[in-house]
């Protein structure tokens, strides 16, 4: 009965290593993809104050002072979004089980009882370190969202302040 439970024990921790790198897998797409999609917005206000340099950079109404504030503003937004995307695509060191020749020798000679929960802690304290490292990427993508979402609001009211003042 105790072998059972140790294989099944085994089971389990090596099914949640395998979720958590998918896990993994999934953050680094999501990370990349608004990567490219801030990178995208950037490229976009970057021409936008190109092209309307004359209107956004004239400070002689009120209007346009705020739609230069506006401006300020919806561009540290979308940097900011850019730099926790960043930081959430960030490869560091990603927490692997232990792969070296010693492990592998000790795992052929040891006993099945002193190997069964070495290779129970191995795999705790590696799912322990990845869901924490998942986290931190996680927490920086919802940051980052968070941001995207408040820079289309100033984004909206800068398109809202243009179209004031063109009626």
């Amino acid at each position: 009965m105790q072998e059972a439970n140790e294989i099944t024990t085994l089971k389990y921790l090596h099914d949640r290593y395998l979720e958590e790198q998918l896990r993994y897998t999934h953050f680094e797409n999501k990370s990349s993809k608004l990567l490219t999609f801030i990178t995208g917005i950037i490229g976009f206000l970057t021409f936008y104050a190109t092209r309307n340099q004359s209107d956004l950079f004239n400070f002689e109404t009120y209007a346009n002072i705020t739609k230069f504030i506006v401006y300020l503003i919806t561009i540290f937004l979308i940097v900011c979004a850019w730099g926790h995307t960043l930081r959430a695509i960030k490869i560091g060191n990603c927490p692997n089980l232990p792969l070296t020749k010693d492990v592998l020798y000790y795992l052929e000679n040891a006993p099945r009882n002193q190997r069964d929960p070495y290779l129970k802690d191995c795999y705790f304290d590696t799912l322990e370190e990845l869901s924490q490292y998942i986290n931190d990427k996680a927490k920086n993508l919802e940051y980052a969202y968070e941001e995207l979402f408040y820079s289309a609001c100033t984004l909206s009211v800068l398109g809202f302040i243009t179209i004031i003042m063109e009626i």
